[in-house]
């Protein structure tokens, strides 16, 4: 990197002694601490949610084992899981290997890892622009703003705090490297930059800020020639190749996860208008947190003319930070870190049901903040009372709102009840609603929110499954029958619904009705267990109709799909007996009596087999 190397930068300081500096320093990363503590102490009584925490922990089984050599491997090759993200599974890994299934201990992880941001922020700006206090200010609404909760209260956002910290500690090491150039510097640049990549490719978009830096606060001479911004953008380039294959290997997991046919097919104006109204919505939601949930719906029926009028209001704001950039760099710098962060999850690339989310402004905010805290500070230079008075009244605002929104989020129940407060056909929120409240035995308010879901979108496959559960569940086996064929109407691929439709049958004393269902679950693929009790099923039929041969294939299929399943291991020694197989019939009854040796039915059978053997 030497022929890229650029004059060293020095930041311009206030006229304060060093030991002054670093008191300020000490009392501030004291403040951030006390603060961030006050706000996020409750977590330790907090319980995972039944929305990504079962799939990146709780039911994971690569990631609730602890580290294992086979969870490593796992972690490094996944890319269709979410997507390639190997950092942040091994800090799941780690949190499950010391504290189990302590959801507050996970918690707090994340709260230690944000504040490390935090005060990583103060730092990095301290360095960057000389300001002590400003830094400090920006470092706390960073951390204590509302929109951060959801980052810091959600475990399964872990991904976003790690990649968080490694987009700052990127930016330092980067800093770093302007101060005196050199190949061993950027090599630095370049590892926390892979890292970042693989706690969460949101980072991709790093290299374009680093460049914004470049020109405030770093103000690197570069940016005065045009040669020089080339050179500029050249030493971007192994960053950006890199952001490139991120974004490719990100591209092709959750398309092979189908977390970009969630909402079918939206048009590409609609996607546009949604991607300019969300940033019009993140900035009323900075300057006024209010209704913030943790699901906001897609709004298909958006009218493109508010999406136009948002992209006018976008780009007057643009054009004006650009008119001042001389006079007030850092409005140019905030704003476009702004825009430039949340390109990749506004939407134009649509990955899940969410218009938008908090989690997705965790980085984003900070150019906001920045710039928000240097024109304000310029503005009141000459009055430093005025100055602390309103960074006081900012700080203390943004503590207790995320005091307040952080209790929205100490359960599955409590945070989805919330979202459908504070939005309107919340369908997600619905749903997962509803199964926490299964989760908890009230069925019947269950059923109401899983109906819910259906009302909002008729054709909602996992709403009717889900309802069919409920009612399943409380013994209404015809309704319960009802629900899941609606569900096989609106997905007809879904092994599950069949399995579970064929089940009520049986349970209703219809069963023949229940072979057919039976047989498509089992042709679609169900799970072992479940592919065991339909074969067990289905040979029960065979044997109420006098079928021998068909009912022993069937038991014997149960074995084979999972040998710990009792009821077809006896099933199938009763089976064999009746074919005249005595001897083979003594070691499934055998298997049997391992599992349950006080089944008196199969002693007896057993004491009559041996007899009839020869055993004694």
């Amino acid at each position: 990197m030497s022929n890229l190397a650029v004059p060293a930068w020095k930041p311009q300081t206030q006229q304060k002694s060093r030991a002054k500096r670093q008191g300020e320093s000490v009392w501030i990363v004291l403040g951030l601490a006390l603060l961030n503590v006050a706000v996020y102490w409750q977590l330790n009584r907090y319980q995972f949610l039944n929305f990504d925490d079962d799939a990146y922990i709780t039911d994971n089984p690569s990631v609730a084992a602890g580290f294992t050599w086979d969870g490593v491997r796992w972690a490094f090759t996944a890319i269709d899981y979410f997507y390639w993200q190997p950092l942040t599974w091994l800090s799941h890994m780690l949190d499950c290997q010391l504290f189990g299934l302590n959801a507050g201990s996970h918690h707090f992880t994340n709260v230690a890892i944000h504040l490390i941001n935090a005060v990583l922020v103060f730092a990095l700006l301290r360095r960057m622009t000389g300001f002590v206090w400003r830094s400090g200010v920006a470092a706390a609404l960073f951390s204590l703003h509302p929109l951060a909760v959801e980052s810091v209260a959600w475990v399964a956002e872990r991904k976003n705090l790690l990649g968080g910290l490694l987009w700052l500690l990127t930016m330092w090491s980067y800093v770093w490297y302007v101060e005196r150039p050199s190949s061993k510097r950027y090599q630095c640049v370049l590892i926390m930059f892979i890292a970042g990549l693989m706690a969460k490719p949101v980072v991709v978009t790093l290299p374009l800020i680093l460049l914004l830096i470049d020109y405030w606060p770093l103000r690197r001479p570069e940016w005065h020639r045009r040669e020089g911004v080339r050179r500029l953008v050249i030493e971007k380039l192994p960053l950006i190749v890199l952001a490139t294959l991120s974004s490719f290997l990100t591209y092709v997991g959750t398309k092979r996860m189908g977390a970009m046919d969630i909402l079918g097919d939206v048009s590409t104006p609609t996607r546009v208008a949604n991607a300019a109204y969300s940033y019009i919505r993140y900035l009323e939601f900075t300057i006024w947190p209010r209704g913030l949930a943790i699901l906001y719906p897609y709004d298909r029926s958006l009218a493109l003319w508010k999406g136009l009028v948002c992209g006018v209001v976008l780009a007057a704001a643009t054009f004006g930070v650009f008119r001042v950039r001389k006079t007030a760099p850092y409005l140019l710098v905030g704003w476009l870190w702004f825009l430039a962060a949340l390109v990749p999850m506004i939407g134009l690339v649509q990955v899940g049901a969410q218009a938008m989310a908090d989690r997705f402004t965790y980085v984003p905010l900070l150019g906001l903040l920045i710039a928000a805290v240097w024109a304000a500070g310029n503005i009141f230079s000459g009055r430093p009372r005025t100055a602390a008075a309103l960074a006081g009244v900012a700080v203390f605002l943004c503590t207790g709102c995320s005091w307040v929104q952080a209790g929205y989020w100490k359960d599955s129940a409590t945070v989805f009840e919330r979202a459908i407060a504070v939005t309107r056909n919340n369908m997600l929120a619905e749903y997962h609603l509803g199964w926490a409240l299964e989760k908890q035995g009230r069925l019947s308010e269950a059923i109401s929110h899983f109906r819910e879901t259906t009302r909002i979108d008729p054709e909602s496959m996992p709403g009717y499954y889900a309802t069919g559960s409920a009612l399943a569940t409380m013994g209404k086996y015809s309704e319960a029958a009802d629900s899941f064929r609606l569900a096989i109407r609106y997905q007809n691929n879904y092994a599950d619904a069949y399995y579970f439709l064929a089940l009520m049958m049986v349970q209703a004393q219809r069963a023949p009705e229940a072979i057919e269902p039976f047989r498509q679950a089992l042709k679609l693929g169900i799970k072992p267990e479940f592919a065991a009790q339909a074969h067990d099923h289905l040979g029960m039929y065979f044997v109420s109709q006098g079928e021998n041969e068909k009912a022993l294939a069937e038991f014997r299929a149960a074995v084979n799909a999972d040998a710990n399943l009792t009821p077809a291991q006896k099933n199938l020694g009763v089976a064999l007996v009746r074919a005249g197989r005595q001897q083979d019939a003594l070691e499934h009854f055998r298997r049997v009596l391992a599992a349950t040796p006080q089944d008196q039915e199969i002693i007896q059978e057993m004491q009559r087999l041996n007899a009839r053997v020869g055993v004694h």
